[in-house]
C-alpha cells in the first residue's frame, strides 16, 4: 500500500502519456485510450490525496514554490493535450477541398459504415510493385475514418504466401473483406473504386438474399438486353447489392412466387390480361411491393387497374422547354423538384431526366386505406400534351383547358393498408414476417426509359431507380447517393 502511495502519481503520468501516444498512432483503440486517460487522472488524484501533508510541506518554501509551479504546468500541459486529443479523436473532422470531392465518401458508403454491427477487416494483398497501393490505402482510410470497426491490413502476397493462400488470393491487388465467416473479394482494378468496395461491404453485412422479379411477356425492358433500350445495366446494379434477379411470365403462373420481394413491371408495350392483373392484385394483398414503369401508350386494363389505387395515367406526353436548355430534347423532362419521400429527399440539388414520359395524377378522392405521395415533378415551364397527333407533326403548343399545366408528377408512391380478412389474400405461405406487415407499397412511374442502358447513368437517374428498389426492399441505409465513378462526366443523350 505504501508503494502505491509513493508511485501512483508517476504511474498516472506514464499511463496518460502512453494513452496519448497510442491514440495518435492507433485511432481505432480510442475506447481503450479513454479508459487510460481516466485511470491516469485517478492515480494522480489518489497520489495527491494520499500525500497531501508531504506535498504541502515540500512546496511551502520559496524554491519549492517555483518547483511546484513547474510541476503544475507540466501536469496542466499533459491534461490539456490529453483532453484535446481525446476530443479530436471522438469528433474528428476532415475537409475535402477538391473540385469533384475526390476524398469524400458517397452518402451510401457512409450509411453502410455507420450501420456496421461487427468488425470488418480489409486484407489488402498488394505487392510493393503495384503503383495503386497508395491510392487504395487513402481510399480505405476514409472508410476507417467513418467507423473504426472497419480495419485495414496490407499484406505482400509474395512475402506471405500462406496467408494469401488462406484467403484464396490469386491476383496481385486483391482486397479480401472479412466479417466473421463471410468473405468478399475485390480484384484489381475494381479494388481501386469506392463503388466496388461499398458493394462488397453491403454483401458481406447482409443476411439472407432478397429476390426481385421482372415481368416479361408484354414487351417489357429486358434484364439481359445489352442494347440501348435494355435493362442489363440496372440488373447488374441490383445484383451488386446481393439481390437475386429473375424473370416472370405472369400468364404462365397461378400466383407471384413466394420468394418475390419486389415485382417490377418495366415498360410494357401491350396491355395485360385480366387473369394477370388478378395475380398482381393477390400479390399486393399479400401484401407485396410492385414498381410500375409505364411509358406513354394505350393500356386500358392496366391503367384501369392502377386507377383503383388512386392513380390516373392519362395518355399524354410531357413537354419541357427547360430540358432543351441543357442539351436535351423537349420530350425529355428535366426534374429538379423532389418531395421529402425517403426515395427522393436526398436527391435535392441534383437532376434526373425522363425521356418520353407521361403524367401521373393523384385522384382527388381516395379510399381510406390508401395514401399517396408524389416523389418528383417537372418544372412550371412544362406541360402534358394531350393532342399526340399534333405532337407527331411537331406542331404541339400548350392548349389551356385541354393540356395539363406543370409542374407535373412523374412518379407517385402508394401505401395500401391491406385488410388481412380479405378473402382474396393468399395465405398459403407461412411467412410470419409477411403476416406481420399489413402495408403494401406501389411505386408508379410515368416512364421506364430513364433507367434503361441509355439513360441509367445520366445525372442521378440510376440513384432514383436504385433508391426505389432499396425502399421497397426495406434497406434504408441503401437509400442514398451512390459512389460516383472516377472521372465520369454526365452526358445528355437524345433518341
Amino acid at each position: 500500500m505504501n508503494e502505491l502511495k509513493k508511485f501512483s502519481g508517476a504511474i498516472g503520468i506514464v499511463v496518460l502519456l502512453i494513452s496519448m501516444l497510442v491514440s495518435m498512432v492507433k485511432p481505432e483503440f480510442e475506447k481503450y485510450c479513454s479508459i487510460g486517460y481516466g485511470v491516469g487522472f485517478v492515480l494522480m488524484i489518489l497520489y495527491i490525496i494520499a500525500n497531501y501533508r508531504f506535498l504541502k510541506k515540500q512546496f511551502s518554501g520559496r524554491s519549492a514554490k517555483y518547483g511546484s509551479y513547474m510541476v503544475f504546468n507540466i501536469v496542466l500541459v499533459i491534461f490539456i493535450v490529453g483532453f484535446i486529443n481525446a476530443i479530436t479523436i471522438r469528433h474528428s473532422k476532415q475537409w475535402d477541398l477538391t473540385e469533384n470531392k475526390r476524398f469524400t465518401l458517397a452518402d451510401q458508403s457512409v450509411k453502410v459504415l455507420k450501420n456496421l454491427k461487427n468488425d470488418v477487416t480489409a486484407f489488402c494483398f498488394f505487392t510493393d510493385a503495384l503503383p495503386v497501393r497508395p491510392q487504395v490505402e487513402s481510399l480505405l482510410n476514409q472508410y476507417r475514418h467513418e467507423n473504426p470497426m472497419f480495419k485495414i491490413e496490407f499484406i505482400d502476397p509474395r512475402k506471405n504466401p500462406s496467408l494469401a493462400e488462406q484467403h484464396q488470393i490469386t491476383k496481385d491487388g486483391t482486397i479480401a473483406l472479412v466479417m466473421g465467416s463471410k468473405t468478399e473479394r475485390i480484384t484489381y482494378p475494381d479494388a481501386t473504386t469506392e463503388e466496388s468496395i461499398t458493394n462488397a461491404l453491403v454483401k458481406i453485412t447482409r443476411s439472407g438474399t432478397k429476390t426481385v422479379y421482372f415481368s416479361t411477356g408484354h414487351g417489357e425492358k429486358g434484364i439481359n438486353d445489352d442494347g440501348e433500350n435494355g435493362f442489363s445495366y440496372a440488373r447488374k446494379q441490383i445484383e451488386a447489392l446481393n439481390y437475386q434477379i429473375k424473370e416472370l411470365v405472369l400468364a404462365q403462373q397461378e400466383k407471384v412466387p413466394d420468394d418475390c420481394s419486389i415485382l417490377v413491371i418495366a415498360g410494357p408495350t401491350t396491355d395485360f390480361f385480366d387473369a394477370e392483373l388478378d395475380i398482381i392484385k393477390k400479390f399486393i394483398d399479400k401484401p407485396g411491393n410492385v414498381i410500375f414503369m409505364i411509358n406513354p401508350g394505350e393500356f386500358p386494363k392496366l391503367i384501369g387497374f392502377l386507377n383503383k389505387y388512386g392513380v390516373t395515367l392519362k395518355n399524354t406526353m410531357i413537354i419541357d422547354k427547360v430540358s432543351r436548355v441543357f442539351g436535351g430534347d423537349y420530350l425529355m423532362p428535366l426534374v429538379s423538384t423532389y418531395t421529402e419521400h425517403p426515395i427522393s429527399k436526398n436527391l435535392a440539388g441534383w437532376m434526373t431526366f425522363f425521356p418520353i414520359a407521361r403524367s401521373v395524377e393523384i385522384n382527388p378522392e381516395l379510399p381510406k386505406n390508401i395514401k399517396l405521395e408524389k416523389i418528383c415533378e417537372t418544372s412550371v415551364q412544362s406541360w402534358a400534351e394531350t393532342n399526340l397527333e399534333m405532337l407527331e407533326q411537331k406542331q404541339a403548343m400548350y392548349d389551356e383547358g385541354a393540356d395539363i399545366a406543370g409542374p407535373i408528377a412523374l412518379a407517385v408512391a402508394v401505401t395500401i393498408t391491406v385488410n388481412k380478412d380479405d378473402s382474396s389474400v393468399d395465405d398459403s405461405t407461412d411467412d410470419s414476417e409477411s403476416k406481420k406487415n399489413t402495408e403494401a407499397q406501389l411505386l408508379i412511374f410515368g416512364d421506364a426509359d430513364f433507367a434503361d442502358n441509355s439513360y441509367y447513368e445520366l445525372q442521378k437517374n440510376g440513384d432514383l431507380f436504385m433508391n426505389s428498389i432499396s425502399f421497397l426492399a426495406e434497406e434504408k441505409d441503401l437509400i442514398a447517393i451512390r459512389p460516383k465513378k472516377p472521372n465520369s462526366e454526365p452526358l445528355i443523350l437524345t433518341k
